[in-house]
């Protein structure tokens, strides 16, 4: 990893520092790296280096996919609404 690392800016002090702060706050980090794009893609590669169980990350990752699309389908459907309630408001203003 620390052969290539100096591409990505990686030593082994920041290497040391993710993963002790993984250790430390990964439940949670592994259900909001769904909101953040960067992170989505290094959960799975933090969660293995920071030997997590791989029932954890499968449950904590789940449980972090069912709030993105909780989230994203609730701002979407509200959206819809006001959408359609501008519609309506339009279609009075032209009669």
């Amino acid at each position: 990893m620390l052969h290539y690392g100096h591409y990505l800016f990686l030593n082994w002090r920041r290497l040391e520092y993710v993963e002790t702060f993984f250790c430390r706050h990964g439940k949670l980090l592994i259900m909001g790296a769904r909101f953040l794009d960067g992170l989505r893609q290094l959960n799975g590669i933090v969660a293995g280096m920071a030997w997590i169980p791989w029932e954890q990350f499968l449950f904590y990752s789940s449980l972090g996919a069912g709030f993105w699309v909780g989230f994203w389908g609730v701002l979407a459907y509200r959206l819809g609404e006001g959408v359609a309630h501008v519609g309506d408001v339009i279609i009075k203003v032209e009669l």
